[in-house]
């Protein structure tokens, strides 16, 4: 399976920089006045506005998986226009500064608009039918592929800690000690573990919350802690344990069980890793076959007429 592509925020201003580019050029002030007035304003940056029509128009430029995203992330919508605002200030600030006057930025402009005519030409006999896959294809790659849908067992866990000192003195080493073995026959005698969190433990990111912790994978306990919380029974609390973080008291407060995703919850991930590999392989079968009907080649004998500064 592939991974997820880059943010749908990059991939819009990537997409702006090359397959919009014709639009902002040509983008004259009655044009502008035009859109202005048909269209209501969704963001502003200073001077640069931008219209509704201009989102839509940017968005509808997508390929289906994106216009996709947008649908189910409504914050991508926000972010297409955060960034296309960016985008137009930057491009503002270099037109004034009569930026694309530089011939080499010219030459960038121009490749930009053909990889853009490319890129598109490609995609749009690259992507796999609508049909796929079927459903038998999506079956088979869920059972092929069951180890990448495996949820580890977890544990949730509370804990009192008091910290030692790095480099502690036969004081320092006493005093956490005692104060670890005091909280211990507390909650011996029945004293709330999340009171006496909150009271004693000098871990700040747990303490406030009765000492509980997120949940973890219980395979990346270390060996100390994991046969520690195997010996407990119910929510009884442990004794002190002294680890490298210091005097550590746990509790635990719920397990998971090792279980794997059903179908129907990846059922959308594998759609997308399929059609998504299928892409790149016609991509690079579309490739193949120009390259066979037409062989390039180099005329060795005039590369001396090539000179790089």
């Amino acid at each position: 399976m592939r991974s997820n592509p880059a943010p749908i925020s990059y991939r819009f201003a990537l997409l702006a920089g090359a397959m919009g580019l014709a639009c902002l050029v040509n983008t004259g002030p009655a044009l502008a006045q035009l859109t202005f007035f048909s269209s209501p304003v969704v963001g502003r940056m200073g001077s640069i506005e931008i219209t509704a029509r201009q989102i839509n128009e940017l968005a509808a430029a997508q390929n289906v998986e994106t216009r996709k995203a947008l649908l189910a992330q409504p914050e991508a919508v926000k972010n297409l226009i955060l960034s296309e605002l960016l985008r137009r200030t930057m491009l503002a600030e270099a037109r004034n500064a009569e930026w694309e006057k530089r011939p080499d930025v010219a030459v960038a402009m121009e490749r930009a608009k053909e990889q853009a005519v490319i890129d598109n030409y490609v995609f749009a006999r690259a992507e796999p039918d609508a049909a796929y896959p079927s459903v038998a294809e999506i079956q088979t790659a869920y059972d092929q592929n069951l180890a990448q849908f495996q949820v580890p067992a977890q544990i949730r866990l509370a804990q009192i800690l008091i910290r030692v000192p790095e480099k502690p003195s036969a004081e320092d080493s006493k005093r956490a000690s005692t104060l670890a073995q005091e909280i211990s026959q507390k909650l011996q005698r029945g004293e709330d573990f999340a009171a006496l969190a909150g009271q004693y433990s000098q871990d700040q990111a747990s303490k406030d919350r009765g000492g509980e912790l997120d949940w973890l994978e219980e395979a990346r306990l270390t060996g100390q802690i994991r046969t520690t919380v195997n010996a407990l029974k119910g929510r009884t609390a442990s004794p002190p344990v002294n680890t490298p973080f210091g005097w550590q008291i746990i509790r635990v407060l719920e397990r998971k069980a090792a279980t794997t995703r059903p179908l129907t919850e990846v059922r959308e991930a594998i759609i997308k890793g399929l059609r998504d590999a299928r892409t790149n392989q016609n991509r690079q079968a579309m490739m193949e076959a120009v390259g066979k009907k037409t062989p390039a080649s180099v005329e060795e004998k005039n590369l001396k007429d090539i000179v790089i500064k």
